[in-house]
């Protein structure tokens, strides 16, 4: 038997002979028509549908506001984080990539013709013993600019250039006085009178750790020198302008005017040689062509 519910609330129980036909409602009078029992059934099955009330509230305005401004601050804070970071790793960088120490003398390891060196005595008494070394001079050698070099290579062998007295070594003891000797007179040369008490001999200055180096340059493949200086005799109170003088296995001889104090060390290219040209030699002049020391190999 179905269930018919009228407008005004009021629900009864009809027969199954009623299905189909219209009847008045008992509360209200109101004729209604009784539903066959299938369709009825179908039509209470049906799950009823949420009321209204029942929806769930939208969100408020208020906490919209609030998750865009947690996701500002959130943005702000990374923002600043990544710029501390980055300011830390610059100053680092900054700390660890800091040109080393200056050199005393302030200037470079060779000279050009147009600038003569100078020795420094104060600066040359302050450098470390390391600095004196083969291995050192050889490193300078390697690292010297290939501008110093070119202009070099634009001088003749007989030009005037000038090398720096940098990395002075300590006074070793001083030996007992050697022996003169007498350098024979050069051919179209007067021979000077043995008995001339201001003739230069060849043990006034002594040459040690003599270093030959092979660079490549723009120019081509060059021979950086490198040799240690002292005047044993007869010391200059300045400077003193000399001849260095380097000659290659073949008798071929470069010769450099270099301006030399009481000690020190000589350093330069010499474009004209090449390595094939060794075993080199060296040796100091004076402006006569009198030999001031005794030949030493470079290696």
């Amino acid at each position: 038997m179905p269930f018919v519910a009228c407008p005004c609330g009021k629900k009864f129980r009809a027969t199954d002979a009623l299905a189909g036909k219209q009847v008045n409602c008992p509360g209200c009078g109101r004729p209604l028509l009784i539903p066959q029992a299938s369709l009825l059934d179908e039509e209470l099955a049906r799950p009823s549908r949420p009321s209204p009330a029942a929806a769930p509230l939208p969100r408020s305005h208020v906490s919209d506001r609030s998750v865009k401004m947690e996701g500002w601050l959130l943005a702000l804070l990374a923002i600043g984080g990544g710029a501390v970071v980055l300011v830390i790793v610059v100053t680092m960088m900054s700390m660890f990539s800091g040109s080393g120490p200056a050199r005393p003398d302030g200037g470079s390891a060779i000279s050009t013709a147009d600038e003569p060196a100078v020795s420094d005595t104060a600066s040359g008494g302050a450098s470390s013993q390391s600095a004196d070394s083969p291995n050192h001079r050889q490193a300078e050698l390697e690292s010297r600019s290939p501008t110093d070099a070119a202009a070099l290579d634009s001088a003749a062998p007989a030009a005037d250039t000038s090398a720096t007295q940098a990395f002075p070594e300590p006074a070793p003891e001083s030996p007992s006085p050697p022996m003169a000797k007498r350098d024979e007179p050069r051919p179209g040369k007067p021979a000077q009178p043995s008995g001339s008490p201001t003739r230069p001999m060849a043990d006034t200055i002594r040459l040690s750790t003599g270093v030959s180096l092979a660079q490549t340059l723009p120019t081509g493949t060059a021979m950086g020198f490198s040799v240690e200086y002292e005047f044993v005799n007869h010391a200059p109170s300045g400077t003193a302008n000399l001849i260095w003088v380097i000659e290659s296995g073949d008798g071929k001889a470069v010769r450099q005017r270099v301006q030399m104090a009481g000690r020190g060390t000589l350093q330069g290219f010499v474009p004209q040689l090449r390595p094939e040209d060794g075993p080199f030699n060296t040796y100091i002049e004076d402006g006569s062509g009198n030999r001031l020391s005794k030949s030493l190999t470079l290696r």
